[in-house]
């Protein structure tokens, strides 16, 4: 063997062990919580269960079902929402995902769904939501995430959305409620 193959030969080995990782080795798993909300969880929770109208407290411009049964495992809902201009580019771009409502319990305040497909680069991305009371009237969303993220995402960077996202829906129960902020 030469020196210079012998020199390679670990750059190789690392290039091939990093080729045989699972996906799963890039996801990031969290959760944020919202800010109090001055609300009871069986106010909130109908907001959050119903699926397929996302838009009504949601930053997001369309959302609406496709297919399946309100508020059961298969019901696939879509939405979208005008993005940033592309970089160097005219107009805006719309973002849009598809999700599948994998499981819920209206009980327990809680749902999952995951993404099938998207124009945003993300291969997987399963959130759950959670309305979790928070003293006698008042209440948090958590919403959980597990993601592999394009790489224009950090885990900060998805946390700090997320958290954006459910100040919005607090501010906007608020304002309907009539609940001072």
């Amino acid at each position: 063997m030469k020196p210079t193959q012998f020199f390679l030969l670990p750059f190789f080995l690392v290039i091939v062990l990093l080729s045989t990782q699972t996906p799963n080795a890039y996801l990031f798993k969290g959760a944020v919580l919202s800010r109090l909300i001055k609300l009871p969880a069986e106010t909130v929770w109908p907001y959050i269960e119903n699926f397929c109208d996302l838009h009504k407290v949601f930053p997001i411009d369309v959302s609406f079902c496709a297919a399946g049964s309100v508020n059961k495992p298969g019901l696939v809902r879509y939405m979208s929402l005008k993005g940033q201009p592309p970089v160097g580019g005219p107009g805006t771009t719309v973002l849009y995902e598809e999700h599948r409502l994998v499981a819920i319990n209206p009980k327990k305040r809680w749902l999952q769904f995951n993404t099938t497909t998207n124009n945003r680069l993300v291969t997987f991305w399963e959130p759950t939501m959670e309305v979790k009371k928070s003293g006698r009237n008042a209440c948090k969303i958590k919403w959980g995430f597990l993601i592999d993220p394009d790489t224009a995402f950090t885990e900060f960077t998805l946390k700090g959305n997320l958290t954006y996202i459910l100040n919005h829906v607090v501010t906007v129960l608020h304002t309907h409620y009539g609940v001072p902020e």
